[in-house]
């Protein structure tokens, strides 16, 4: 059996709309779903 070595490249670009105090909660915010696999399509 042999050994191969592959590339897997994912790019992903959404703008999505987020109801946040700050710009800096709203970041966190999308960080967290994106952690969460919420903007998988």
């Amino acid at each position: 059996m042999s050994i191969f070595k592959v590339k897997i490249i994912e790019t992903l670009e959404s703008e999505v709309s987020i109801e946040a105090d700050s710009l800096s909660e709203a970041i966190h915010e999308a960080e967290e779903r994106w952690h969460n696999s919420v903007y998988i399509p």
